[in-house]
């Protein structure tokens, strides 16, 4: 009998250290960090007339990173808006708009301010803009403006292109 409660105790014993070496894996898969599904930060592009009102425009376009060979839009039709990834360390994105017929190169000066949130999500960079300039060879484009300079992970409009009539 004595040989029953030894094996007995030896049982309960190894199952009370096995609960509790197990208990930290169960507590910490239930730590509520919340992570950013979509770490991607986008510079959202509005395209309107020159009166304000939003603009889909007809022509296909094709939006390139200059000095790369990094495609972000390609042969986009009927667009009102787009959103286009920014680099993560340069001071400025030069970005090529070719529409049927013609290219607008537009240039971003930007801050990039990296953003921690916790130890178990990735660092993700969001931008400040700075100031932007464009080159229009065929006067298509009357202005380009910065509508709002914080760019994060609020799908809010940062940039407004204004086509002339």
């Amino acid at each position: 009998m004595k040989a029953n409660c030894n094996s007995l105790g030896k049982r309960l014993m190894l199952l009370s250290l096995f609960a509790v070496l197990s208990l930290p894996l169960f507590l910490s898969s239930c730590d509520g960090i919340d992570c950013t599904i979509n770490n991607v930060v986008t510079l959202h592009v509005g395209f309107y007339s020159s009166e304000g009102t939003e603009l889909a425009y007809a022509d296909t376009l094709t939006i390139t990173a200059a000095g790369t060979d990094s495609v972000l839009l390609n042969r986009g039709v009927r667009k009102s808006a787009v959103e286009l990834p920014m680099s993560f360390d340069a001071k400025a994105d030069t970005l090529s708009f070719s529409f049927d017929g013609y290219v607008i190169t537009l240039r971003v000066a930007k801050t990039n301010k990296p953003h921690f949130e916790s130890p178990d999500c990735p660092i993700v960079v969001y931008h400040e803009l700075e100031g932007l300039d464009f080159d229009d060879p065929l006067g298509q484009v009357d202005s380009i403006v910065i509508v709002r300079k914080s760019v994060n992970n609020e799908p809010l409009e940062n940039i407004r292109f204004y086509f002339a009539d």
